[in-house]
């Protein structure tokens, strides 16, 4: 499962001055891009926020990943700041609808003014002495003194010349990547059947299954 939070902190690229049109480009409607467009605006800089996609809210909701891991105390969640916006928006629920989850950044987005550009590949980007100055996509050279990445595969940073380790070079292993999650969406199946038939396997045969909320 996606550790939440963890999707808050994008890598912030580089500094430029010219064609500087936004405060602050954020490639990728991600979870963590949403969040970070919309601390920005909040903070009052002009943002624009692009996807290369046709939706936001990345693996949570283009890729159903519709669980969260979430951290609780005696005193209730750990989670603050827009990550807890972001869950009382989908009922503070650990296991969401994905429809309500991309209405819920949406309107985050549109209260913090951050204007959205959707379907917008990378053509090109402009470094200067080391730095991210521009994109060129096919709506236009966009540029800004900073940029963030907040896709998932780093198409941004690598462009721009970023170094990376691939896989688990990192840590001394090898470069092969982590494993997916199997993600499907099955028809026909009355939910409350599954939830009893996976709780009674659990409890009373011991197997490890369960079922709350949304999630199976």
């Amino acid at each position: 499962m996606l550790t939440a939070l963890r999707i808050f902190f994008p890598f912030i690229l580089s500094l430029g001055l010219t064609y500087a049109q936004y405060d602050l480009v954020v490639y990728g409607a991600t979870p963590q891009g949403v969040t970070a467009a919309v601390a920005a605006a909040q903070e009052g800089l002009k943002v624009l926020l692009l996807e290369p996609g046709r939706g936001v809210g990345g693996v949570l909701t283009r890729g159903w990943l519709a669980t969260l891991d979430l951290a609780e105390d005696r005193e209730g969640l750990l989670q603050g700041g827009l990550f807890r916006d972001f869950y009382r928006r989908i009922g503070k629920e650990a296991s969401f609808d994905v429809v309500q989850a991309e209405q819920a950044f949406w309107a985050m987005l549109r209260e913090a003014g951050v204007e959205v550009r959707l379907e917008v590949p990378l053509d090109r980007v402009g470094v200067e002495a080391g730095r991210l100055t521009l994109l060129e996509t096919p709506m236009g050279t966009v540029g800004a003194p900073y940029f963030v990445d907040a896709t998932d595969t780093a198409d941004l940073a690598f462009r721009a010349g970023a170094s990376f380790t691939q896989g688990r070079e990192d840590t001394g292993l090898d470069g092969r990547s982590m494993a997916a999650t199997l993600v499907f969406r099955m028809e026909g199946l009355p939910w409350g059947a599954v939830f009893l038939a996976l709780n009674y396997e659990g409890q009373v045969r011991r197997t490890g299954a369960g079922a709350w909320e949304r999630s199976g």
